[in-house]
């Protein structure tokens, strides 16, 4: 499956597309989770994300992200 080898973080400004040759495992999901706590970053997207688990840090009125999925 695409969607399983992709995540998406974002800041205020700056969207950031990873994409990877093979799956992205949950420890990997884990690091990503980590990175953007650390440095007060939203994710958008990665294999298995839940709605609030995204538009936590720079919050838009409308989820639009999590919701184009």
């Amino acid at each position: 499956k695409p969607e399983n080898h992709l995540a998406i973080i974002r800041s205020w400004g700056t969207s950031t597309l990873i994409l990877s040759k093979k799956e992205i495992r949950e420890e990997e999901v884990r690091a990503i989770k980590d990175f953007c706590d650390e440095r007060n970053f939203d994710t958008v997207y990665f294999p298995g994300i839940k709605e609030e688990e995204a538009n936590i840090n720079h919050v838009l009125e409308q989820r639009v992200f999590i919701l184009s999925r």
